[in-house]
């Protein structure tokens, strides 16, 4: 039996890594269970933060993010993945435009979905715009449900169900009060959230091997424990807050310089949200991107994606 599930983002051509510079810093947590807080920003030009190619992944991913494995394998099947894109976007775009909050159009609940599974190796069970799609009966509060598996997290010693939380706003502070309201409310909920994955993931998947592996984590069976532990993914947006009017050369090295003030302030910040709410004894993994125009960009940005599709 497989030991972990297939994962959906596009592994060549322009991939996360291809888009984001990852910042090496010190900062940490505190937890007592597997663990990390890891900072990345896009290519820096003309003194600005480009988003070009972000815009691009996205579009190169955008079906792999709207439907599931087994529709997915139902396009391929047919010869169809061209169909696919389109059909994607015709459903977000029926879901709101790419300020609506909640409905997976947003750009915080797609580089959610991109971070958890390309940086954590965290596959998705169920993207936003799938929950709010094919799931809304359920009212489920996450930003994405995704299953990490022992073998990609050596501190793990089972099967993490991973809930996402995320928010672009142009305060950091503020995105990070946000993303822990939306934790807050998966908290409150997680038996309906867990009895969702239970009665529905097993139907997105089509390989045999993914299926059983599924049914044997996530069906409670007697006289056994649960072999899965459930576990916090938050992707934070925020402005940087730097002029970049009149710099020089400079500007990159001040940049970074900002983004290592950022994150020293700002972990300790998370960790201490992470105590209010008694969560302590959760697993959290953290990613936080600056922006130029934090919230003027997360618009503009799928905007752009959306007017244009791209074969999967």
């Amino acid at each position: 039996m497989s030991e972990s599930i297939s994962s959906t983002v596009k592994h060549s051509g322009l991939t996360l890594d291809s888009v984001f510079v990852e910042v090496q810093h010190s900062e940490g947590l505190g937890l007592p269970k597997s663990n990390h807080i890891r900072f990345f920003h896009t290519a820096m030009r003309g003194n600005r933060l480009a988003t070009e190619n972000l815009q691009e992944f996205i579009r190169r991913n955008l079906a792999r993010y709207v439907f599931s494995r087994a529709q997915l394998e139902n396009y391929r099947v047919n010869d169809d993945l061209d169909t696919a894109v389109s059909e994607a976007m015709r459903i977000m775009a029926e879901n709101g435009d790419a300020s609506a909050e909640g409905t997976g159009n947003v750009l915080d609940e797609v580089l959610i979905y991109a971070f958890l599974e390309e940086k954590l190796k965290a596959p998705k069970l169920m993207s936003r715009v799938e929950l709010y799609t094919e799931l809304a009966k359920f009212h489920s509060e996450c930003k994405g449900i995704h299953l990490l598996s022992p073998k990609d997290l050596p501190d793990n010693t089972k099967f993490q169900m991973v809930f996402g939380a995320s928010n672009i706003i142009d305060d950091i502070k503020t995105a990070i009060d946000h993303a822990f309201e939306t934790i807050v409310k998966i908290d409150n909920h997680e038996s309906r959230e867990v009895l969702m994955v239970q009665k529905t993931v097993l139907d997105q998947f089509f390989e045999q091997s993914e299926v059983d592996l599924l049914s044997e984590i996530l069906i409670p069976q007697p006289g056994k424990p649960e072999s899965y532990d459930t576990a916090y993914g938050i992707f934070l947006g925020y402005q940087l807050g730097l002029n970049p009017s009149g710099r020089g050369d400079d500007f990159e090295t001040l940049a970074e310089q900002k983004m290592l003030l950022d994150i020293k302030e700002h972990a300790s910040y998370i960790a201490e949200k992470i105590a209010a709410v008694g969560l302590n004894a959760h697993s959290f993994y953290v990613y936080i991107v600056p922006f130029n125009d934090a919230e003027k960009e997360k618009t503009q940005i799928m905007d752009a994606v959306l007017r244009g599709g791209a074969p999967v």
